[in-house]
């Protein structure tokens, strides 16, 4: 092993730390800097290009750095237990207490020493965020995520405080101080206070530990399932998607064989199937064609006028049974969240559809209070147009680069924080085309394969002499949607929700009766869809 003498003063002893505790680096492997960045990448050795077979960096168990570890070093002998949120703390400490004797701190002073270095978007500018984030899936998820951390911090730091255990770094935080901080940190997330438990070097820690964790059930699997581990020197290596790397957990220690770039030499890992909302989140990248790209659909049951659907237990169940790889639920908060890359899920179809459903649509399917495994055409329709309006909308709406340019040029942000944020929007910019179009395609087989069962906006002007001043282009109008009451016989579910759509989605997805004629011949309801999976 190498190392180029541009990066020796920052992470040689880190490699005299690690080789002197046990760990082995193939001799073929060299660490350099890259870019005109402070990153560094590992690499093969031009001398040793032709002879690539078995590269290899060993780890051993002793120098993972876990929640178990920190736990111990901060509160040693408490029946308290570990978690992510002492690791977190643990590298604060180590990064603000730098002459403390810890055993680690070769690695945590190897580390960036900023949040600005891995630059997740967490520690974007507000005007960076307001600007290059606005109307994409991280505008609102970069504020949760921050409030939820403010949150943790307090709570990791009073659990630790609370302990007869803890060390004097911990009993030395003068409690009211800590207060008046957490209040500060509520109006200025970026506070400058300089203490090592301040929010920022939490904000650090947590920045450091979502750039560079393993998952720690690769190694013990009793431990929590979120729980995650440092792995030093290894943590080093740089993300490519698809690489094949392979991880060997033995009983002395944790060996990689990574993959290598032929084109650079480049020793890589590989991060997973992240999309680019995820590498900005987790570890301050993003890169366009990232086949890995989603967006996020949500729904609060609340919302709509089906309230039996937010109580019913029984559909959270049936929901959670029925996930799938691409779709993920979260019900902690009432809200089903679901994660679309290329394809609509069908559990999704079948959520916005139920969300939709009427008493009519209940007695079509023959259900009162259970949960159907069919939807009317009615519903299907809804929900087929309902997801592509809302596609159709989040792409319209995305930032366009002329806009963030005009806005940055008036601004101080980052070069790099808008080329990253550009790839973020080409990439939630596809997923909204591709799945509106799939979409119009459902829509359009549904019609067609169905044209009995619906009435359109021209079949009503042909027998209603009355509604022939009315274009299908027209908004509809309440006074209209009175008389179309009367003559019509609509099926809805209030009348102030279809204001300001156009006649033709209206009848399209609700369906009428022509007077004169049979109900079953010509409402929407009377069809049943037998399988979303199916569509």
């Amino acid at each position: 092993m190498s190392i180029s003498s541009e990066i020796d003063s920052k992470i040689s002893p880190l490699f005299e730390w690690a080789t002197k505790n046990g760990a082995h680096i193939d001799p073929r492997i060299q660490f350099q800097r890259y870019g005109l960045t402070d990153g560094v990448m590992a690499s093969v050795k031009r001398s040793e290009a032709d002879d690539i077979a078995g590269l290899k960096i060993w780890i051993p168990h002793n120098l993972e750095l876990s929640s178990e570890v920190a736990k111990e070093s901060l509160i040693p002998g408490s029946s308290v237990q570990p978690s992510n949120e002492m690791l977190k703390v643990f590298l604060a400490w180590g990064r603000g207490n730098q002459d403390v004797g810890i055993t680690f701190l070769p690695y945590i002073r190897s580390l960036p020493q900023s949040s600005e270095e891995i630059n997740t978007v967490l520690s974007w500018s507000l005007t960076e965020r307001e600007i290059l984030l606005e109307n994409t899936t991280l505008d609102i998820e970069v504020n949760r995520r921050l409030a939820l951390l403010v949150q943790e911090w307090e709570n990791v730091y009073r659990i630790l405080m609370s302990s007869d255990n803890c060390i004097e770094a911990i009993k030395n935080i003068d409690s009211t101080l800590f207060k008046d901080h957490a209040a500060e940190v509520s109006r200025d997330l970026y506070s400058t206070q300089d203490y090592w438990w301040s929010f920022p070097n939490y904000l650090w820690a947590h920045s450091v530990l979502a750039s560079r964790a393993f998952p720690y059930r690769l190694f013990k699997k009793h431990v929590q399932e979120d729980a995650m581990v440092l792995l030093p020197v290894i943590d080093l290596l740089n993300h490519k998607p698809k690489s094949h790397v392979q991880w060997n957990v033995v009983e002395t220690g944790f060996e990689l064989v990574p993959d290598v770039d032929l084109s650079t030499l480049e020793l890589v890992n590989n991060y997973g199937p992240k999309s680019n909302s995820e590498l900005l989140l987790g570890y301050g990248f993003a890169y366009d064609n990232n086949e890995f790209d989603h967006v996020v659909f949500m729904r609060k049951p609340s919302d709509f006028s089906s309230h039996w659907l937010g109580r019913n237990q029984e559909v959270v169940q049936f929901f959670k049974h029925k996930l799938s790889d691409y779709t993920w639920l979260n019900f902690g908060s009432d809200v089903f969240i679901f994660r679309v890359q290329e394809k609509i899920p069908p559990e999704m179809l079948q959520l916005v559809s139920l969300l939709s459903m009427l008493d009519s649509d209940k007695k079509t399917l023959g259900v009162a209070h259970e949960i159907p495994d069919r939807a009317t055409l009615r519903m299907a329709l809804h929900a087929v147009s309902e997801l592509r309006t809302e596609f159709d909308l989040r792409r319209k709406i995305l930032p366009k680069e002329a806009s963030i340019d005009k806005k940055l040029s008036q601004r101080n942000c980052s070069t790099k924080n808008r080329d990253n944020a550009l790839s973020l929007i080409r990439g939630q910019s596809r997923v909204f085309t591709t799945i509106s179009r799939q979409m119009k395609e459902l829509e359009n087989r549904l019609l067609n394969s169905h044209k009995k069962s619906h009435v359109s906006a021209a079949r009503i002007l042909k027998y209603d002499n009355a509604a022939s001043e009315i274009q299908s282009g027209d908004l509809i109008m309440k006074e209209w949607l009175e008389n179309l009451r009367t003559r019509w016989k609509p099926e809805w579910i209030n009348e102030d929700t279809f204001v300001g759509q156009s006649p033709s989605d209206i009848i399209r997805l609700y369906g009428y009766q022509r007077p004169g004629k049979a109900a079953e011949s010509i409402l929407v309801q009377s069809l049943t869809i037998p399988n979303f999976s199916e569509l």
